[in-house]
């Protein structure tokens, strides 16, 4: 079994649209069996309720649903709280703002099925504006947005092309894999992860890095880092954190990703990248 683990907070019609497109991933691979773990960070109205009210699919999907709090972006803890309440074998994470692409479910599963060693499995994303999607495009397009322009992203230091793909393309090779490492599509066997401690909640309150951290964990107990071109998802843009609100988190968490991986802030520097500066 699979277990998709979304995290979410107030992104309603985004939310509609990304589990439409698992809805379509079932019906064009009936014979996955996935559960759907969507884990609201204290939305309001509760993403429950609106879902219940909207989705026309008898999708396999627990809420498990947090109070509200003064700081409600909490990717670390809410995905861990999806890990311990899963029971599938492989563990996919997927933000509540991604729409998975055509071949998205099948192309992590493939790749999980060809070998029982440690793996992580990754997805790039593709850029498109939020405005421009909905439940119904997703179904008559069968999740097949590439009629859509791709935008820039402030998830993507506003660049409109995911600023990985060179670093994905030799990803066998590269020195520090867990620097692609992004939680927004990514595979893991619930085992591994949980070998590896789950994230790291004193991320939390910021934005940035407790994906790679966990992936760095990930690697150093030998787990080997796959690119799949085909696991792309489509990334809706036009709402959550702002430019700035993303610089001021980045900030602070870099900072504590270099505390806990040796050599990452070397690393970073020799990139020599505009977007890491």
């Amino acid at each position: 079994m699979i277990s998709i683990i979304i995290v979410t907070y107030n992104q309603h019609e985004l939310l509609l649209n990304t589990l439409e497109g698992l809805a379509v991933q079932l019906s064009l691979h009936p014979l996955t069996i996935i559960e759907i773990l969507v884990v609201d960070n204290g939305s309001e109205p509760a993403s429950e309720s609106i879902v219940r009210a909207h989705l026309n699919h008898s999708l396999p999907v627990r809420f498990l649903n947090r109070a509200p709090a003064d700081l409600p972006f909490r990717p670390s803890s809410a995905r861990n709280l999806g890990i311990n309440n899963s029971r599938g074998e492989v563990i996919l994470f997927l933000d509540g703002d991604c729409v998975p692409g055509p071949s998205y479910l099948p192309a992590h599963w493939h790749a999980f099925s060809r070998t029982t060693s440690p793996l992580v499995t990754i997805g790039h994303r593709i850029f498109v504006h939020g405005d421009h999607v909905s439940p119904c495009v997703v179904q008559d397009r069968r999740c097949d947005l590439s009629h859509l322009p791709q935008v820039q992203s402030n998830s993507n230091y506003g660049l409109d092309l995911d600023r990985r793909l060179k670093e994905l393309a030799s990803l066998h090779e590269h020195p520090m894999p867990f620097n692609c490492v992004h939680a927004c599509n990514i595979g893991v066997r619930k085992t591994d992860v949980l070998k590896a401690g789950c994230f790291d909640v004193e991320f939390d309150g910021c934005w940035g890095y407790e994906d790679i951290e966990l992936g760095h964990r990930l690697w150093k107990n030998g787990a080997k880092f796959e690119y799949l071109s085909d696991a792309f998802v489509y990334h809706q843009e036009g709402s959550g954190l702002s430019a700035a609100e993303r610089r001021l988190g980045r900030k602070k968490n870099f900072k504590l990703a270099c505390a806990k991986i040796p050599g990452f802030a070397q690393f970073r520097k020799g990139q020599s990248k505009d977007y890491y500066k």
